[in-house]
């Protein structure tokens, strides 16, 4: 079998600077490449050193005209491909619609009029949602797609890298509490930066390690007031450690260290692997109740889901950590079984297969 895996042809590959999307792209390609698939990845541009990523022409991948080009290099680099497995490429629906995935990592580029107009052109191609919250969204937008090729399959961590401590946390010193995000308003930033200010008010037991950086994933016109804003705040309480951009293989060691995770984002967060892996390190996680984090948490099993936007319900349910360690202990316990049970590449990946083969008997019988 020989797989395309394709990036969006409107983003840089960024190796040095990975968010979650080319995480997953990477990780299945990987695994893939693993089980003896013959699988490529193909990017527009791309920014550090990766071998088995291929650069495909695109003529400047900014520019809207460009895009055509880029899905026709594709065609020409991969005339003898069985599977073309796309990240955010709605277009293949278009060009390559009996043998595409698209894959939609949330629903930012959902609005496709061509996919209305176009209709039993795009009814042939497959699709896969990381959450049921964006699989509902997208059927909302363009019912009638057949339901055997909507697929939900939910991204994935390493839990090979992504575990627990060998021996337990110690309930002795500081409860030390982890968040790592590009800064963002919409990631939750300044909520959980005054929920430390809230329990600072009435305790000095916990450390909040805050990474991330205004610069690094996302970069934007107001980055450097967001950068000053966050240092402002962050300077005026003593439990907070700004500890900067993390890269992805520094994750594992550091969360192995923490206590507690906290993801509050504010927003409908489609599915972010930042909790996967953070229960798959054995840590209890406190997020706001949106998106899909709904569907990676349990409430009240493996950490806690409150109203959003509520700094006072997100620091109530950060401090019933905090007070009880044997809470943390079986929380994070459960949390971990979650992610085995169900957020691995490896179910990730048999998800993909089970994809491919469909399509390759359904090419099959039409030929």
């Amino acid at each position: 079998m020989r797989v395309a895996l394709l990036q969006t042809p409107t983003a840089v590959l960024d190796l040095d600077h990975t968010g979650g999307m080319e995480v997953v792209e990477l990780s299945e390609l990987r695994e893939l490449q693993r089980r003896g698939v013959e699988a490529r990845l193909y990017a527009a541009k791309v920014e550090g050193d990766k071998p088995d990523v291929r650069v495909l022409r695109d003529w400047g991948y900014q520019k809207r005209i460009a895009k055509f080009a880029y899905y026709y290099n594709l065609a020409r680099a991969e005339r003898t491909a069985d599977v073309f497995h796309g990240h955010y490429t709605p277009a293949l629906a278009l060009t390559h619609p009996r043998k595409s995935v698209v894959h939609f990592h949330g629903l930012a580029m959902a609005e496709i009029p061509l996919y209305r107009y176009a209709a039993v052109r795009c009814h042939q191609a497959h699709y896969v949602f990381c959450s049921q919250f964006v699989a509902d969204g997208f059927l909302a937008r363009y019912p009638g797609i057949p339901e055997d090729h909507l697929h939900v399959v939910y991204n994935g961590v390493d839990t090979r890298l992504f575990h627990p401590p060998h021996e337990k946390r110690s309930a002795g010193g500081k409860v030390r509490i982890m968040f790592y995000a590009g800064w963002i308003p919409n990631k939750g930033i300044y909520e959980l930066l005054d929920a430390a200010a809230l329990l600072e008010s009435r305790r000095q037991d916990f450390e909040l390690h805050f990474g991330g950086s205004a610069f690094s994933h996302y970069r934007r016109p107001e980055s450097e007031e967001i950068d000053r804003q966050v240092r402002e705040k962050a300077a005026r309480l003593k439990c907070v450690r700004l500890i900067g951009h993390l890269a992805h293989e520094e994750l594992p060691d550091l969360l192995r260290t923490m206590d507690i995770g906290v993801v509050p984002s504010t927003y409908d967060d489609p599915f972010p692997l930042v909790p996967l892996e953070m229960m798959g390190s054995g840590l209890p996680v406190v997020a706001y109740s949106a998106g899909g984090l709904k569907e990676s948490i349990a409430d009240g099993e493996t950490g806690f889901l409150v109203e959003n936007r509520s700094v006072p319900k997100l620091a109530e349910a950060i401090e019933r950590l905090i007070d009880d360690a044997q809470l943390r202990q079986r929380m994070g316990e459960a949390a971990r079984k979650r992610v085995e049970r169900y957020f691995t590449w490896d179910r990730h990946v048999d998800k993909l297969m089970e994809i491919y083969e469909q399509i390759m008997r359904q090419n099959y019988r039409k030929r």
